[in-house]
């Protein structure tokens, strides 16, 4: 219990003045060892918005108390890529382990010492979630753990369930970055999260490739993060959320799988195109055909392939076996459409993994 945890604490636009205090105090309250804690805080402004000024004078009456650092941009870079950017501040700083705490969320007293106590209990553990609870509802559940559909769609497990029904059944799907703990070997090793998904799936695509490598992705059900969530506040996020669904699954599976899964997917982008637009993100969608319809932005999804593929250890069938055939209704949208669309997305998942030996 005497790594060095480094907190990557990624700030955007006006989010200081809402959520800074909450986080130091919660930060500053920790049980863990604070000679082996430190706060980093990467900041992204935006056009119209830069609250720097603000982090610093408040950072101020902090700094005797917690291990600081303020990382500012001049733009808003990314979720991704401002994540990174205090990684590998913390990389370079000899940190052993890297916690990643969403902007809109804050940790109970022992929440850091208890996923270290997990993550150092199994040397095959690569990433550790805490337990997410819904801050407005804190009896509820907001993930205990995520899950990605084989279409590559991810989603809360658990969403809105109340925790004291909450039955640990192992690994998970993938861990959320909203609050995530992971390895600085690992890191250094196999690299930093991926930039080029800007924003949504890059928490995938982490949690995939540890597990494409032989690693285990798990919950530490005891440290718990309460966090301020609203699925549906900011349509905009479709673009990103589609866009990079196709990545995953180009990314992830062998040429057979993606033949297998065109059917499906020419059958789900009916049914999407119907639904984008009663829900007023079709142009969002269509951005996302135009922009896979460019050769040009193949390649570098082309490249992170290469890469996976080149390097990893398991085979698809085991990727399947982690992955889930429905999604959540209750989280993604209306009943009477994803209903009927959960019983072929189940029927046809079962046939898959029938077929899939590779």
């Amino acid at each position: 219990m005497f790594k060095k945890v480094a907190i990557i604490y990624l700030l955007w636009g006006d989010e200081p003045k809402k959520y800074l205090v909450r986080t130091l105090v919660s930060v500053n309250r920790q049980s863990y060892d604070k000679t082996n804690l430190s706060l980093i805080i990467p900041y992204n402004p935006t056009e119209t918005t830069n609250q720097l000024a603000f982090i610093e004078a408040t950072v101020a009456e902090y700094k005797d108390k917690i291990s600081i650092k303020i990382l500012p941009q001049t733009s808003n870079i990314g979720f991704s890529a401002g994540n990174n950017v205090g990684i590998q501040f913390a990389l370079d700083h000899g940190a052993d382990y890297i916690f990643l705490h969403n902007g809109d969320g804050y940790l109970s007293d022992t929440s850091i010492e208890e996923i270290v106590r997990v993550m150092v209990s199994d040397e095959t553990i690569g990433q550790v979630q805490s337990m997410i609870l819904l801050n407005n509802q804190p009896d509820k559940i907001n993930t205990s753990g995520d899950c990605w559909q084989y279409l590559g769609i991810g989603y809360c497990r658990d969403y809105q369930k109340n925790l004291s029904e909450f039955k640990n059944s192992g690994e998970i799907g993938y861990a959320s970055g909203t609050a995530t703990l992971m390895r600085a070997d690992l890191l250094k090793k196999y690299g930093l999260w991926s930039n080029d998904f800007f924003l949504y799936h890059e928490d995938v695509d982490y949690s995939l490739r540890l597990r494409s490598l032989g690693y285990k992705i798990v919950l530490a059900e005891k440290s718990i993060f309460y966090h301020d969530y609203e699925f549906g506040r900011n349509k905009k996020k479709y673009f990103w959320l589609e866009r990079n669904r196709y990545a995953i699954k180009l990314i992830y599976y062998k040429i057979p799988t993606l033949v297998l899964l065109l059917p499906l997917e020419i059958l789900y982008n009916f049914g999407l195109i119907f639904f984008a637009f009663f829900s007023g993100w079709f142009l969002d969608l269509l951005r996302v055909y135009v922009y896979w319809l460019q050769p040009k932005n193949w390649t570098t999804w082309l490249v992170l392939r290469k890469k996976i593929q080149t390097g990893r250890v398991i085979k698809d069938k085991d990727l399947l076996r982690q992955a889930v055939n429905t999604v959540n209704t209750e989280q993604i949208g209306s009943k009477f459409i994803l209903l009927p669309a959960n019983i072929v997305f189940a029927v046809y998942g079962f046939l898959l993994r029938l077929v899939v030996w590779w």
